[in-house]
């Protein structure tokens, strides 16, 4: 199926197991922009309350990159210094809130679950999301970031990414990139759902007359 969103038409293919839906893979509908973070890290890692140590060097240094919603991307060193991050509004709304990708996305190759590759949290105030607890719509453009940066010629590379583990609400996505001659030419994000909530709204015969 296809779904028509802001960014553009998103394939989307649902593997099913026993006639029941089990997994749902997106297609990235643009193919990926790369731009340099424009904070050094003293002030970036302010941003984000914590210490320009915790930041991971070259060459995971922090990037912009968008496959339609632009987000900065900052690797930390280790899990605990993800679970440290608390995004400082008033030095967002100075310092990012006017940029290209004022939407934050920090990564770490210091995952939880065995099998996981990535554990990452994402903050959206611009967006009003004050955090996400799964975001698929950053997950293509980490697959990006990360292939950009894989010395593989050709072939797919496949990151399984924990988030919102910080909120209570853990999510598992999984990402893919395609590459050829070096260059990106497919990203791909998949997972499966639960139901979190479910509700009813009544809606009287006088009302429902009324229209």
């Amino acid at each position: 199926m296809i779904f028509e969103e802001e960014a553009g038409a998103v394939a989307v293919s649902i593997q099913a197991g026993t006639g029941v839906p089990a997994f749902a893979r997106l297609v990235a509908p643009q193919p990926p922009e790369f731009r340099p973070s424009v904070l050094p890290d003293s002030e970036l890692a302010r941003v984000l309350s914590l210490q320009e140590a915790d930041l991971l060097d070259a060459p995971f240094q922090p990037e912009a990159v968008s496959c339609g919603v632009p987000l900065l991307f900052v690797g930390l060193k280790n899990r605990a210094a993800l679970a440290r991050v608390r995004l400082d509004d008033s030095a967002w709304k100075e310092l990012l809130a006017d940029s290209w990708a004022p939407q934050v996305y920090c990564f770490t190759f210091d995952p939880e679950r065995e099998g996981s590759h990535v554990r990452s949290r994402m903050f959206g105030p611009g967006l009003g999301i004050p955090e996400d607890p799964a975001t698929g719509g950053a997950a293509a453009p980490l697959a990006a970031y990360l292939a950009a940066r894989d010395t593989t010629s050709d072939g797919t590379l496949v990151w399984v990414i924990e988030q919102g583990f910080e909120m209570g609400r853990p999510s598992i996505l999984v990402a893919e990139a395609e590459k050829r001659d070096g260059q990106i030419t497919a990203l791909r994000v998949g997972g499966n759902a639960v139901i979190v909530s479910s509700g009813e709204m009544s809606i009287p015969d006088a009302v429902l007359g009324s229209r």
